[in-house]
């Protein structure tokens, strides 16, 4: 993930309009985390017009926290965005950003 630090989310949320959603455990162990912001420029979606398309950037969740029903509730957070309804929000999931390892899975 692009989201790796506690400092790469904190400037993923100084964007204009980035909704940034994290789990936490505790108050200030950080679990889970959802991205949705703008398409960074030069993605093909910006060519539709300035602030028409919004990404789910990421999603993730520790794995031993996982299969407890974090990630889609992070996803309902995010897409709680005031604006949502004049949006059109997509979401790329591309097999090398999947843990295939912690599931014992390939991507083939």
């Amino acid at each position: 993930s692009f989201y790796t630090s506690r400092e790469l989310l904190e400037k993923a949320a100084e964007h204009p309009d980035a909704n940034i959603v994290l789990a936490l455990a505790g108050h200030n162990h950080i679990i889970g985390y959802g991205v949705l912001a703008y398409p960074d420029p030069g993605e093909r979606w910006v060519e539709l017009g300035p602030e028409i398309m919004m990404e789910v950037k990421a999603i993730e969740v520790c794995r031993s926290w996982r299969s407890l029903k974090i990630a889609p509730a992070i996803l309902k957070m995010l897409v709680a965005y005031p604006q949502i309804e004049e949006k059109i929000v997509y979401m790329v999931g591309y097999s090398w950003t999947w843990d295939l390892k912690g599931k014992n899975k390939t991507a083939q």
